[in-house]
C-alpha cells in the first residue's frame, strides 16, 4: 500500500552474531505517492545487503527486514525475511558483540539534531589494530557506506531517501525526590569472582574527542 509523501519511517535490518540478537537500522522519507513499504525493503535487499554481508564478520548471520511508519496511525509494517545463507564474509575470529563498527550520517546542516549514525556488528579480529578498524573490512565498510549513499540520497531512488528523523520529545517526567542515605554501610569482603567474557567500558571510541 503507497505511503504519504514526506512520510518517515524505519528499516530495522535483525540477524544475530555469536549466538545474541543483532539489529541495526535507518530512516527513509517518501519522495512520491507510489512509495511502498514492500518497494523499499525490496530495494535495500537488492542494493544494501550485499554490501552489509561484504563488510561483517562471517559470525554474523542477517534473518529480516523489517519496516514500519513512525505515524502513530500509519500502515502496518512489512517484514521480509533474508534468504537462508545470507552471511558476512569477513574472515577470522569476530570480537566479542559490544564491539561494533560506526556509519555517521551527514545532512550538511550543523547540530544534533541533524546528525545520525548506526552500528554493524561483527568486527574481525585481524580487521583491527590498537582499537581501529584496517583493511579488509575497512575497505568493505567504506565501501557499503558509499553504497548506501549513492542508493538512498539525492537522485538515487526515486521512491524514497535515507534522512535523520528527530521527533519531538515527550514531555518531561514529574519531579522525583531522591532518596537520601543517613547511615553508612561497610560490608567485609568475602569473595572475589573472575569473569571469563570480555567487557568494554562506556566510552565507545578510543581517546579523548577522536
Amino acid at each position: 500500500m503507497p505511503v504519504i509523501v514526506g512520510e518517515v519511517v524505519r528499516l530495522v535490518v535483525s540477524g544475530t552474531y555469536q549466538g545474541s540478537t543483532v539489529q541495526f537500522g535507518h530512516h527513509f522519507r517518501a519522495k512520491t505517492s507510489g512509495a511502498t513499504l514492500s518497494g523499499l525493503a525490496a530495494s535495500y535487499a537488492s542494493g544494501a545487503v550485499p554490501l552489509i554481508t561484504a563488510a561483517v564478520s562471517a559470525e554474523v548471520t542477517l534473518l529480516s527486514l523489517a519496516v514500519s511508519s513512525t505515524r502513530a496511525d500509519g500502515d502496518e509494517g512489512h517484514r521480509a525475511p533474508l534468504p537462508g545463507g545470507t552471511v558476512g564474509t569477513q574472515p577470522g575470529d569476530g570480537l566479542p558483540g559490544q564491539n561494533a563498527m560506526l556509519v555517521s550520517v551527514h545532512t550538511g546542516i550543523r547540530g544534533k539534531r541533524r546528525r545520525g549514525r548506526f552500528y554493524l556488528p561483527g568486527v574481525s579480529e585481524s580487521s583491527q589494530v590498537g582499537g581501529r578498524i584496517i583493511a579488509p573490512q575497512l575497505t568493505a565498510l567504506t565501501a557499503l557506506a558509499e553504497g548506501l549513499q549513492t542508493q538512498f540520497t539525492g537522485a538515487g531512488n526515486a521512491n524514497w531517501e535515507m534522512c535523520v528523523y528527530s521527533p519531538p520529545s515527550p514531555p518531561p517526567p514529574p519531579v522525583k525526590v531522591p532518596a537520601v542515605r543517613t547511615d553508612t554501610i561497610t560490608t567485609p569482603a568475602t569473595d572475589l569472582v573472575a569473569d571469563s567474557l570480555i567487557v568494554t567500558q562506556r566510552r565507545r571510541r578510543l581517546g579523548v574527542g577522536a
